[in-house]
């Protein structure tokens, strides 16, 4: 249980106050805990360009500090990996590595990522857990929106759903639809997608599996059929395309 309440605190830190959030009333398995099987299914949607970073400091990155905010290098010590994840010529490439310091490939990666997308760093390390003393698995994972936006296309108003209640809207799609899943407390899913000029939801993908293919499938189908929405608009008041998570996961802060 500790374990997982650390996953949710550093979950929660990386969440913006921008999101909606709702019970999808999925539950894990009778034989997990009791405590677990009481944990209801938690959606919630949020920007994704909430970490922006120039592309000239990505050019120069030699370390996942120089261009994430508040890399807890301090104490990230016992790596097990660090993955990153862009988007290059609208091809989405994921290159792993060892620790803070950027591989060759990754710094190859970042100077060649598009405009615009969103550039995910997940990194997989071990923490001492202070009850049992051992060092535990965990998981930390962050959107960073690769800038500069120009006067032009930067989101001054935000996109907005049209079809009454978002959270109603994604209960009611997924809430009766969705297969009983045997799933670990703690797991999330990740979707990124976009909210074109048009107020359609386009770009789609599907950065972290929930662990359920018959789950994974409706997300996607979900977010891919949505109504239109009200797109964001700039400065002058033209319509301009703004990136979003869809997250899916057990609990939330």
């Amino acid at each position: 249980m500790k374990k997982i309440i650390s996953f949710l605190l550093v979950l929660c830190f990386h969440t913006v106050s921008f999101s909606q959030d709702f019970n999808i009333g999925i539950y894990p398995s009778s034989s997990m805990n009791n405590q677990f099987r009481q944990l209801a299914l938690t959606c919630w949607v949020q920007r994704a360009d909430v970490r922006p970073v120039k592309k000239e400091i990505l050019d120069q990155a030699e370390y996942i500090s120089d261009f994430y905010p508040n890399y807890p290098s301090s104490w990230l010590e016992h790596y097990i990996s660090t993955e990153i994840t862009a988007t290059v010529k609208d091809e989405v490439i994921t290159i792993a590595g060892l620790d803070n310091k950027l591989t060759p490939a990754q710094q190859d990666l970042l100077k060649k990522v598009d405009l615009n997308s969103n550039l995910v760093i997940d990194v997989k390390y071990k923490k001492k857990n202070v009850i049992t003393n051992t060092l535990d698995e965990r998981k930390m994972h962050t959107s960073i929106a690769v800038s500069p936006y120009t006067t032009a296309d930067y989101p001054k108003v935000e996109a907005k759903f049209l079809e009454g209640d978002l959270n109603k809207f994604l209960d009611d799609k997924i809430k009766n639809k969705a297969p009983k899943v045997n799933s670990p407390t703690g797991q999330q899913a990740v979707i990124l997608f976009t909210i074109n000029d048009e107020g359609q939801a386009v770009n789609v993908k599907m950065i972290e599996s929930f662990g359920d293919l018959e789950v994974d499938k409706l997300l996607l189908k979900t977010v891919r059929n949505m109504p239109k929405w009200s797109p964001a608009k700039n400065a002058k008041g033209i319509n301009v395309k703004q990136h979003f998570k869809f997250f899916v996961g057990y609990g939330r802060c």
